[in-house]
């Protein structure tokens, strides 16, 4: 009958085997690919050390930045809406650019044996242990 094969154990045993030959060295050739993989999780995952002390800089800058702005809009009661948005948009892109290099710069050192001395020297400049 067309489509129907024989089969004895012997022969199924052999195309077992030939199939687990063939699984065994995709397996291999997939290893390197997978320790790429995982090097390149583990890179992107590194700057999570880091991340509490850039959002311990990040909410410092924004409560200054928000106490400034509201002292600054008490000063000019007559001031439109769009230009309230205004005052905060421009603060707000003042703080996102003094603080992009710094970001920048923190992530590279993520993992690093320079890391620990970052973390001291943030918390003194920027007093980040007592409102922090």
């Amino acid at each position: 009958m067309d489509g129907i094969y024989l089969f004895n154990i012997d022969s199924l045993e052999s195309v077992v085997e030939e199939n687990k030959a063939q699984r065994e060295e995709e397996a291999r050739r997939a290893e390197p690919i997978i320790h790429e993989a995982i090097e390149e999780l583990l890179d992107k995952l590194s700057y999570l050390t880091v991340r509490p002390m850039m959002a311990l800089l990040t909410e410092k800058a924004e409560r200054i930045r928000r106490r400034e702005l509201h002292r600054a809009l008490a000063k000019l009661p007559d001031i439109s809406n769009k230009e309230r948005r205004i005052m905060d948009s421009m603060s707000r892109m003042i703080i996102r650019k003094m603080l992009r290099e710094p970001m920048i710069h923190f992530n590279e050192i993520a993992g690093t044996e320079e890391e620990g001395l970052y973390w001291d020297l943030f918390k003194d400049m920027f007093n980040l242990e007592k409102e922090g």
